[in-house]
C-alpha cells in the first residue's frame, strides 16, 4: 500500500515538474509577417462598420459616442486577442492580457485600466456575435468571417 503511494507522488512530483518547465518558457516571438497579416484583417473587420450598424447600434455605445471607435475597438480587441495567443499559446489570451497588450500599445481609447479591461469583456462578446452574424445583402456571406491562418505561420519557432 505505501509503495502505491510512493509510486503515485513521484508521478505527481514528475507531473508538477514538467509543467514548472511548460510554463517558465514565456512568450515566443511573433513573425512580422504573421502580425501584418493580423493588422490588416484588423483593418478589414473596422471598415466593415456600414454592413452591421443595422444590427447592433442600439446596443452598442463608446466612450465619445461614435459607432466607428466601438467597431474599431473591438476589431483592436480582436487582433490582440490574436496576437496574444500566437504569443504566448493558445486559451492564454485573457481581459487582462489584451488590455496590457492594448495600453502598451497605445490603443486604449482614453479609458482607464480598469475600464478598458470591463470594456475587453464587452468588446469580446461583441465579436462573438459580428462573427456570427450574415451580411444583410447577402445572407451566404459573415460579417466578420473566421480567421484561419496556418499553424505554421503563427509565430517564430524558438531555438533553445
Amino acid at each position: 500500500m505505501g509503495l502505491d503511494r510512493e509510486k503515485q507522488r513521484a508521478r505527481w512530483r514528475r507531473n508538477k515538474a514538467a509543467e514548472r518547465r511548460r510554463t517558465k518558457l514565456g512568450p515566443k516571438a511573433v513573425e512580422p509577417a504573421f502580425e501584418r497579416l493580423v493588422m490588416r484583417e484588423r483593418d478589414r473587420r473596422a471598415a466593415v462598420s456600414s454592413e452591421v450598424e443595422w444590427a447592433l447600434r442600439s446596443s452598442w455605445f463608446h466612450k465619445d459616442g461614435t459607432w466607428e471607435n466601438a467597431i474599431g475597438f473591438a476589431a483592436d480587441v480582436w487582433a490582440a486577442e490574436m496576437l496574444v495567443e500566437a504569443e504566448w499559446g493558445c486559451g492564454s489570451a485573457t481581459p487582462t492580457r489584451i488590455a496590457n497588450w492594448l495600453r502598451l500599445r497605445g490603443r486604449d481609447y482614453g479609458y482607464t485600466e480598469v475600464s478598458l479591461r470591463k470594456m475587453v469583456y464587452k468588446a469580446r462578446d461583441r465579436i462573438g456575435i459580428l462573427e456570427n452574424t450574415t451580411s444583410l445583402w447577402n445572407p451566404a456571406v459573415m460579417v466578420w468571417p473566421a480567421f484561419v491562418v496556418p499553424a505554421n505561420d503563427r509565430s517564430a519557432d524558438r531555438s533553445e
